[in-house]
């Protein structure tokens, strides 16, 4: 499920990245908050519609990173996370980034760690950016292996390039003409 929509270099799609690796602290914190902003608007209008559809969850991991020095540190999607009252049940789950990552449309689960005992659980996996998938299908693989399920991903930016491809700038155009609160974005799923 994507919170929003957005295309390479724009506001969105620098806040996504600046939130974890601006240079100045300051500067991470503006465009954490404003994750933070976001995230929490969306789960008000559709965390309801997200928790129905998964089949709830009791646990959120984020999908790791996949900048060097990334293990040493928590990763800040947590943080916003947090902030933003998405919470589980019991806890969260730690998931690791080793080696290299993923490459373009070719997921590698080894790539992940899964940090405890996560058997049974029922996993919310966040991300901040998604333009393939590669990376939160290598954690989705990851917690399969160690006998959890992921109920559902959430993802802050699903990154569309619409010059890419006609079809591409069809479907960017039908999703950017609609209202944003017209209708639930999950399938089969209710409205406001």
């Amino acid at each position: 499920m994507p919170v929003a929509l957005c295309r390479p270099g724009d506001a969105l799609s620098g806040a996504l990245r600046r939130y974890k690796d601006a240079p100045a602290p300051d500067a991470r914190a503006h465009h954490a908050h404003s994750l933070t902003r976001m995230l929490r608007d969306h789960l008000e209008e559709h965390g309801s519609c997200l928790w129905s559809a998964a089949g709830g969850w009791d646990a959120v991991a984020v999908v790791p990173s996949s900048r060097p020095g990334a293990l040493a540190v928590a990763h800040p999607l947590m943080g916003v996370a947090a902030a933003a009252g998405l919470a589980s049940p019991t806890g969260t789950i730690r998931l690791v980034g080793l080696g290299r990552p993923p490459a373009h449309l070719r997921p590698r689960p080894e790539w992940v760690a899964v940090a405890g005992e996560v058997e049974g659980r029922r996993v919310l996996l966040l991300d901040d950016t998604w333009t393939t998938g590669a990376h939160a299908f290598s954690a989705t693989g990851a917690i399969g292996r160690r006998g959890a399920t992921v109920a559902a991903v959430l993802v802050l930016g699903r990154t569309v390039d619409p010059g890419a491809a006609p079809a591409l700038a069809d479907w960017w155009g039908r999703m950017t003409a609609r209202p944003a609160s017209a209708a639930c974005c999950i399938e089969g799923q209710g409205g406001p």
